[in-house]
């Protein structure tokens, strides 16, 4: 019996699942490069349209619990920024800054969500066992 409860709650778990660590690490790599774009270009748009592709892309990588994409992507944001004004790499400290560090977090809902709903209706469409 410990054997069929096991093997339903592996069944549960979609196949492309498996090597989420793996994800997670190239969330936080993509998050902290979208930091570091921030602090050195001082772009407004640009940090906001980075966070949103890469929210994308690992919403449609990994479409289930999309909401992990925004906390592992979005929120080194304003770490990195955080770390870059607390270091003085960024000489003139402004609340802006900060502020479109915060900010880029919603761009990122939109796009992980967006990402994670695009997969499932591609999948739906393209993929849908009859």
């Amino acid at each position: 019996m410990t054997t069929e409860t096991a093997r339903n709650e592996s069944e549960s778990l979609p196949t492309h699942e498996n090597k989420t660590a793996l994800m997670y690490v190239i969330a936080i790599v993509l998050g902290v490069l979208c930091g570091a774009l921030h602090v050195w270009l001082e772009d407004p748009l640009l940090t906001p349209l980075a966070v949103l592709a890469s929210t994308m892309i690992m919403g449609i990588a990994r479409p289930f619990r999309p909401w992990r994409w925004i906390i592992f992507v979005g929120l080194p944001v304003p770490i990195v920024t955080g770390i870059a004004v607390a270091s003085g790499f960024v000489k003139v400290w402004d609340r802006a800054l900060m502020a479109g560090a915060i900010l880029a977090i919603l761009v990122g809902c939109a796009g992980s969500i967006g990402g994670a709903v695009f997969r499932r209706f591609f999948d739906n469409v393209f993929f849908h066992k009859k």
